[in-house]
């Protein structure tokens, strides 16, 4: 842009700089802003100047740091010292676009620093509050108020509340955003809002809410694959299996990718029998994978980690019959997260030698969740392993498995491993070590159904008929209709009183197959 424009009037280079805006021309747009904010300084200026100077320079600055200039974003911050110290009525957007820019600082102290601004000036309610008014009256609340956090702050604060997994209060934000951006924002930008409080809805498990506005998000963008996807998975969690398809189907057909590959996978495993087409979808999704990290750089931009995929594609192998394969898959899985764990330990030898405390700190959680996956990972490994008849192996990969779990301080107890590790012993005939596993699981919950189901068969395999009965009726204490415990209970009953004879009725290997343990979710 010529400089020389700040021989016009201020109104005209303030009506440049905002159809340059409008047009995405930031850097053309930042020239006309200074020479306007030098035509204010030097006195040719209205009563008006200097909001619609703020106005530019928090949206230009907000763009900015989303397409990554933050030190152009810093520069404006700079250029609006002078209004924002004669008016402060401004500063709240100086605050706002300040906050933005710490947000992608790679210093964790400045992210943190850049939340606390925000919550601030946006006053969100407790937890307890949002659940006992509900998400639209205290919004709307908070919209009608003339202080606090503009539009704007309100999305930028979600963001960043959606990042550390804080979805109702992000839920909040993006509402109060919604209802305050009317007539501030274009009908792009609105749907980006109604996506994201969709979005954030639907990981706060408030199925109906969020198809209500991820619908109305399609209608201002019908071809955001994005807006369908996440449709169709909030028709999978409320069992609308018709709807979610036709939403997945619509998805593939706007963009081709991983993630709607993989959601289409997960709808046709998890409520299908069709395991012949899960397992194509999945392989799909890590072909997708591969070529989209490579132009993403980094695993860490994928928006689906590729040992999900493969842990997903591992259990309709499973449950296929095709075990080789589903091992094979597992194997890979171990070693891409033992490769990621190593990785994160030299990033945390690094962080700790440079004394970044806050960064080291951080890298250390993303290795624990690192290990507490791949812990999973063995834990599914070894069950595969079992079912080959490969025992031993099943014992070492699932003690491996603890090893990870034991090491880790902060860990819960894993009550699922233990229970693994029984059966993985007690396939392999060591049946001491199977009801030392189950022991420790009861010790911890008494109320573990599976874990006592499993004591009464070990007992029953021990011909300790008392003692079965004992775990067999806890089982129906806690739950009089469990058909298994109650013809559970009539077999042991049945062979006590006939001196130990079996003439019919389950034998204790059918007894235990008919109590799997529990599946482990990654």
């Amino acid at each position: 842009a010529d400089t020389s424009a700040v021989a016009f009037s201020t109104d005209a280079l303030l009506t440049v700089a905002s159809a340059s805006v409008g047009l995405g021309k930031l850097s053309v747009a930042t020239s006309y802003l200074k020479a306007a904010i030098q035509s204010i300084e030097d006195g040719k200026f209205s009563a008006n100047h200097q909001g619609r100077v703020m106005s530019l320079a928090s949206r230009a600055g907000h763009m900015m740091v989303r397409h990554g200039y933050v030190e152009e974003a810093k520069e404006l911050i700079a250029l609006t010292d002078a209004i924002v110290s004669v008016s402060p009525n401004y500063t709240t957007l100086q605050l706002e676009l300040h906050a933005h820019v710490l947000t992608k600082s790679s210093d964790a102290g400045d992210v943190e620093k850049a939340e606390k601004i925000l919550r601030a000036n946006a006053r969100i309610p407790s937890i307890s509050t949002l659940m006992l008014n509900g998400l639209e009256s205290t919004a709307k609340a908070a919209a009608a108020e003339s202080e606090g956090l503009t539009a704007v702050g309100h999305v930028v604060l979600g963001t960043m509340l959606k990042e550390t997994q804080s979805f109702h209060e992000a839920a909040w934000c993006f509402r109060v955003a919604m209802l305050k951006s009317t007539g501030v924002m274009n009908q792009h930008e609105l749907a980006d809002i109604i996506f994201e409080l969709g979005s954030s809805l639907l990981e706060s498990q408030k199925y109906l809410e969020a198809v209500n506005f991820l619908l109305l998000a399609r209608s201002k963008r019908p071809h955001h694959a994005p807006t369908h996807n996440n449709l169709g998975v909030a028709y999978i969690r409320l069992g609308r299996r018709t709807e979610a398809k036709r939403m997945m189907k619509a998805a593939l057909r706007i963009q081709d990718g991983c993630l709607a590959r993989f959601n289409l996978g997960v709808l046709l495993q998890e409520h299908t029998s069709s395991h012949g087409m899960a397992v194509t979808q999945f392989r799909a999704a890590l072909r997708m994978h591969a070529t989209e990290t490579n132009g993403a750089g980094t695993e860490k931009n994928h928006v689906v980690d590729m040992v999900d995929i493969k842990a997903r594609l591992a259990r309709v192998l499973d449950a296929g019959g095709d075990l080789p394969e589903a091992l094979s898959v597992l194997g890979e899985a171990v070693q891409d997260l033992e490769l990621r764990s190593s990785r994160l330990q030299t990033q945390i030898l690094i962080e700790q030698l440079a004394g970044r405390s806050a960064e080291h700190e951080a890298a250390m959680s993303v290795w624990r969740m690192c290990k507490s996956v791949l812990a999973n990972v063995l834990s599914q490994r070894s069950s595969v392993f079992s079912k080959l008849g490969r025992h031993r192996e099943s014992v070492d990969t699932m003690l491996h498995a603890r090893a990870i779990w034991a090491g880790d301080p902060e860990a819960p107890v894993h009550l699922q491993s233990l229970i693994d590790l029984g059966n993985a012993y007690l396939h392999a005939g060591n049946v001491q070590a199977a009801q030392t596993a189950y022991e420790q699981v009861v010790s911890s919950d008494p109320h573990h159904i599976v874990g006592l189901n499993n004591m009464g068969v070990v007992a029953h395999r021990q011909k300790e008929y008392a003692a079965a009965e004992t775990f067999f009726r806890r089982i129906l204490v806690l739950q009089p209709r469990n058909k298994k415990a109650t013809e559970y209970l009539k077999v042991v009953k049945r062979e006590r009183e006939e001196g130990g004879k079996k003439k019919r009725g389950w034998t204790w290997g059918q007894m235990f197959a008919l109590a799997p343990a529990e599946p482990v979710n990654l």
